[in-house]
């Protein structure tokens, strides 16, 4: 990997706290009043990949 960055063809950075998924996901569920419920969550999908196949 360090290879590949002296030849510049990645760019390796450390991990910020602040910008992790975890820290992310923390911060949603923060702002929710409470959890979709698997039917909820199934319901949004089966929503979104018909909508995708109408097309």
């Amino acid at each position: 990997m360090k290879d590949l960055a002296n030849l510049d063809l990645i760019r390796i950075r450390k991990e910020n706290s602040d910008n992790t998924f975890s820290e992310v996901l923390k911060k949603f569920r923060n702002k929710s009043d409470k959890a979709p419920s698997l039917e909820e969550i199934t319901k949004e999908v089966e929503a979104v990949r018909k909508a995708r196949y109408e097309k």
